[in-house]
């Protein structure tokens, strides 16, 4: 029989990382949280490399379609239409024009 797998909220594992940074020590904040101190190193990996940003969740989703529709109103509004993708779009981002373009918008 499996056994569902567990899920932590984004609010405890922040709670438990802000313990381990006031410096309580990880076992401490195991035994606080009953929680494995393994799983507590893990996250507190992902807290150092990510800060504030850690554990999204099913939140985090890629880029929806309402984004690109913004996305490419916007670069209508500054003129530019789709930009070149690639190597072309390296070579159109040097120009001043863009520059001047995008200084404009901002």
């Amino acid at each position: 029989m499996l056994v569902p797998r567990q899920q932590y909220s984004r609010e405890l594992k922040i709670a438990a990382m802000r313990e381990i940074d006031s410096g309580r020590g990880i076992a401490e904040v195991a035994r606080i949280y009953q929680l494995s101190p393994k799983r507590l190193e893990t996250w507190k990996g992902e807290w150092r490399a990510k800060g504030e940003l850690a554990f999204p969740g099913k939140s985090a989703r890629p880029q929806t379609r309402l984004d690109a529709e913004r996305i490419a109103e916007l670069e209508r509004k500054i003129g530019l239409g789709r930009l070149p993708s690639g190597r072309a779009r390296l070579r159109f981002a040097d120009r001043k024009r863009f520059s001047t373009t995008l200084a404009a918008v901002q």
